[in-house]
């Protein structure tokens, strides 16, 4: 097969939903064994597949945090966010990646909505709120 037939090839192949969380699984193992580069092309390729998949975006975020590469972190959790992964923990992580930039009212605006969510453990509420006393963002959500 030469190369100018591959991408049409891959543009038309589907996968169905048990083998993609299949290769985010062994994306979020290698990401555990601090094997990066892998991690990544991983979730890269369930992308190609399934681009309104949310968790690979959120798991190149985490992939990008640990390179401290906090433009690339803040896109890939923006990405995931965008894609419906509202949850505290991406909401966080975007707000983190944001501080690290130096954008404080982004940063601010992410923390927020992580303490909108109920659904928060107390010991876990208390840490984020630690956090946005931190980014400036000291808004009490309990009812």
């Amino acid at each position: 097969m030469d190369s100018a037939t591959t991408p049409a090839i891959v543009s038309t192949t589907r996968i169905n939903a048990t083998a993609l969380g299949a290769l985010e699984r062994l994306a979020w193992t290698r990401f555990q064994a601090w094997r990066l580069d892998e991690a990544d092309a991983l979730a890269r390729r369930v992308i190609t597949f399934d681009p309104a998949r949310h968790w690979p975006h959120y798991l190149r975020g985490e992939i990008a945090t640990r390179r401290k590469d906090w433009s690339a972190a803040l896109s890939h959790y923006e990405g995931a966010i965008e894609l419906g992964h509202d949850e505290p923990e991406t909401l966080i992580r975007a707000s983190q990646a944001a501080w690290r930039l130096g954008q404080t009212e982004r940063a601010r605006f992410y923390i927020e909505r992580a303490l909108e969510h109920r659904s928060l453990p107390q010991a876990r509420r208390r840490s984020i709120e630690s956090f946005a006393r931190h980014v400036g963002a000291a808004r009490s959500t309990r009812a």
